[in-house]
């Protein structure tokens, strides 16, 4: 397989050949598709972490099981304000 890149990643390729961080052009393109992979799989792992939080969120709101907005607002206001002493 054959790709066009553009002149930056044929540049990048050939220093990453040059540090003897891969060996040939072949596994500079088999890093890249391993690391985009790496990314898709977090990527997903966060959604399903996102999901899961929000289905449980959803099952508190059906119990009743909720919390005063205003309250809450001040809450972290005040954590925040004693975070900024705290810093200072």
């Amino acid at each position: 397989m054959d790709a066009e890149l553009p002149p930056e990643f044929e540049a990048l390729i050939r220093r990453k050949i040059e540090a003897g961080e891969c060996s040939d052009r072949g596994a500079v393109m088999r890093e890249a598709l391993r690391l985009l992979a790496e990314k898709e799989r977090l990527q997903e792992a966060h959604l399903a972490g996102l999901r899961e939080a929000l289905a449980e969120g959803l099952e508190q709101a059906e119990r009743g099981d909720l919390l005063d907005g205003a309250a809450v607002l001040a809450d972290l206001r005040a954590t925040l304000d004693r975070a900024r002493d705290g810093a200072a």
